[in-house]
């Protein structure tokens, strides 16, 4: 399933879009995948861990936490912590609907038109 978070009071930004597996016999969710925009962080850093691709590579405000860099196949299980490693995407996305489009390619979702733009809140000062 695919499972979204934005912050009402913080329009454009920090976006979070990811491919969830859900075990219907545990209930338990598990993230695969997930593409998170203009993060309030300003970056992401991978851990430093012997092993790990990437090891501590730090990625901008808008990264990839795909499921190929953060599954072990030997295995077969996923790296321990919230998808812990990411990458940098090619481009910028400057729009809500340009994350949108990024994560129906990344994530393989033919029709990811039916995610709705998120209901910020905005004021005067702020930029659509």
């Amino acid at each position: 399933m695919l499972h979204g978070e934005a912050r009402s009071d913080m329009p454009n930004m920090n976006v979070g879009l990811e491919l969830v597996y859900k075990n219907p016999l545990t209930k338990k969710r598990f993230a695969l995948a997930r593409l998170d925009w203009k993060s309030w962080k300003n970056q992401h850093r991978n851990k430093r861990r012997k092993g790990w691709p990437l090891r501590g590579k730090l990625c901008g405000e808008t990264h990839y936490h795909a499921f190929e860099l953060n599954y072990v196949a030997d295995k077969e299980k996923m790296r321990p912590g919230d998808l812990p490693v990411a990458d940098d995407i090619d481009g910028e996305l400057q729009t809500f609907e340009s994350l949108r489009a990024m994560a129906g390619f990344l994530l393989g979702i033919n029709n990811i038109e039916l995610v709705k733009r998120p209901p910020w809140e905005y004021t005067e000062e702020m930029e659509l």
